[in-house]
């Protein structure tokens, strides 16, 4: 089983939550397998969390998110972001209210709180 969370913006996912002290970072992918485990792996060393967020991937990034979830629970969170993204400086992404949860911004200001 994948040590993944499957996600969608709801309301009470916008309110700011208290955090702990610490230095946090955050991935956001699509069809990032090719340098994903040696990016993970020189980059938590310095980091108190890792926060990944993934979206309609295609290749093996799932799985080595789950599998670093897996290893190191207290430190990497694995999240699916369900809502399909639309990539920013594309003509439909033009046409979108950037407020809306297919909107690339909207992912990484809620992830981030």
């Amino acid at each position: 089983m994948h040590a993944i969370t499957t996600w969608t913006v709801e309301p009470e996912h916008i309110w700011k939550k208290p955090r702990a002290p610490g230095i946090s970072g955050f991935m956001r992918l699509k069809n990032e397998a090719a340098y994903l485990d040696r990016a993970i792996a020189s980059h938590l060393p310095g980091l108190d969390e890792l926060i990944i967020v993934f979206n309609d991937c295609q290749d093996e990034t799932p799985d080595i998110c789950a599998a670093w979830a897996s290893r190191q629970p207290d430190k990497v969170k694995v999240v699916e972001y369900e809502p399909k993204v639309i990539p920013i400086g594309t003509l439909e992404s033009l046409k979108i209210d950037p407020r809306s949860p297919n909107c690339i911004a909207i992912i990484t200001i809620l992830c981030c709180l």
